[in-house]
């Protein structure tokens, strides 16, 4: 097809359509009629066999337009089904981030680990919790650990340490000698140093302006996106 478009008004769940082509160099457009804009859109490939099938995502986030320094993060992680956002139409990129909704992304990237009927043993995550299942594989896993008297705080917004150390673990991220990362702000003795460097030399984070990580402050919606994208897409070969 050439110059063609295809108009969905709405849906309530996925559709799919097949296009014959022979140009290797497809790209794919789409038209926000809220908005008024357009722009490519993320894109899923899958080949098999004879035939390619092409996934198309159309951005339904207000907030995450197209361009936007997140962009491509969010709608990776939407694409995985690992997000959905507020209401269909917010990502909410710059809110703070709970320590439960973390464990929720991590345990639904990692498709082996499976949170259904598990029970959590920290004192503050009771029976029927919203996150219970994943709380709990995540710690099974090792991808996290509570607190010296039992709890795991689930709705204390998490640092950028913290998830460092989560992140780095959930994929058994190692760090990259080949290519070292010094911040200023995290001295040899830092509790996360480890974590923050295997992500950092491996181009996972960064860092702000001026040597500085801000291990400390709490992340935003729209920087574990990035973390988490970049984690999912790293190179290990």
């Amino acid at each position: 097809m050439q110059g063609g478009q295809l108009q969905i008004s709405s849906a309530d769940k996925e559709v799919s359509f097949k296009l014959p082509f022979t140009d290797p160099d497809v790209s794919v457009g789409g038209f926000d009629s809220n908005s008024k804009t357009y722009g490519p859109q993320s894109l899923r490939v899958q080949y098999d066999g004879a035939r390619t099938r092409f996934e198309v995502y159309l951005n339904r986030f207000s907030d995450v337009p197209y361009g936007h320094v997140f962009y491509s993060s969010v709608m990776d992680l939407v694409n995985r089904d690992i997000t959905q956002g507020y209401g269909g139409s917010v990502f909410g990129e710059n809110d703070y981030i709970s320590r439960a909704q973390i464990a929720v992304m991590l345990v639904r990237a990692r498709s082996d680990l499976k949170p259904e009927g598990m029970r959590s043993d920290f004192t503050d995550v009771p029976a029927g919790y919203w996150a219970e299942g994943e709380i709990a594989a995540a710690k099974k896993s090792g991808i996290l650990d509570g607190y010296g008297d039992g709890t795991f705080k689930p709705d204390d917004y998490i640092t950028r340490a913290q998830l460092s150390k989560m992140v780095a673990k959930a994929f058994s991220i190692k760090v990259d000698a080949g290519n070292p990362v010094i911040f200023t702000d995290v001295p040899s003795n830092y509790w996360a140093k480890e974590y923050i460097s295997d992500l950092a030399s491996n181009q996972i984070v960064g860092g702000y302006g001026g040597g500085l990580f801000g291990p400390d402050d709490p992340a935003s919606r729209g920087q574990f996106s990035k973390y988490l994208s970049n984690a999912l897409n790293l190179d290990t070969e």
